[in-house]
């Protein structure tokens, strides 16, 4: 998956699926990606693609794969804020 963006895969009921931007133009105002900045998986081109196909996103800072575990207020805060937009 390196290089490429968009030849990021999303792991989806254990198999692979290639993403498709004009899929994502459908809920793309619905959602909001929250990562943390310690993720072991999340790499430069997860968020490299985010910001190329403009999806609301957020790095939570001191987060790694449980991030509404490790930072409950901030993933709180962050999907209080996204709702009530």
């Amino acid at each position: 998956m390196e290089g490429d963006p968009l030849m990021l895969a999303v792991t989806y009921f254990s198999f692979l699926v290639k993403y498709e931007p004009s899929q994502g133009e459908r809920v793309k105002d619905k959602i909001m990606f929250l990562l943390g900045d310690h993720h072991q998986v999340v790499k430069k081109d997860m968020i490299r693609l985010l910001e190329q196909e403009q999806y609301l996103h957020k790095i939570i800072s001191g987060a790694g794969h449980g991030i509404n575990h490790e930072q409950p207020e901030a993933v709180h805060h962050e999907m209080f804020r996204f709702l009530a937009e």
